[in-house]
């Protein structure tokens, strides 16, 4: 599920654990608390808002997990139920590049 109301999911930005908990990748805790970068007045400071666009998008994205099981005829089923959504809800661009 997506959209505002979405469930915290590792794979975007701001609920990446390593970025809100601040966990660096050495002894000094670098990048988050890295002694040089700080005592330059540095600050590392992540927040929801941080990337508008990555967000819009991510709040409009679709999922749809595939495996190695699926056979062609799967696929081809999902695509065009997907298709049919698609054609209900959104209004084709004409002067965009088709997908392909």
């Amino acid at each position: 599920m997506r959209g505002p109301d979405a469930p915290p999911d590792w794979h975007i930005y701001r609920y990446m654990y390593a970025v809100t908990l601040k966990s660096g990748t050495t002894p000094d805790q670098c990048p988050y608390e890295c002694p040089l970068y700080r005592q330059l007045g540095g600050q590392v400071e992540y927040h929801d808002d941080d990337c508008p666009v990555a967000n819009d998008l991510f709040d409009r994205m679709i999922d749809i997990p595939l495996n190695q099981w699926h056979m062609p005829e799967d696929c081809d089923k999902l695509a065009r139920g997907i298709n049919q959504v698609l054609s209900q809800y959104c209004t084709e661009d004409a002067g965009a590049r088709a997908w392909r």
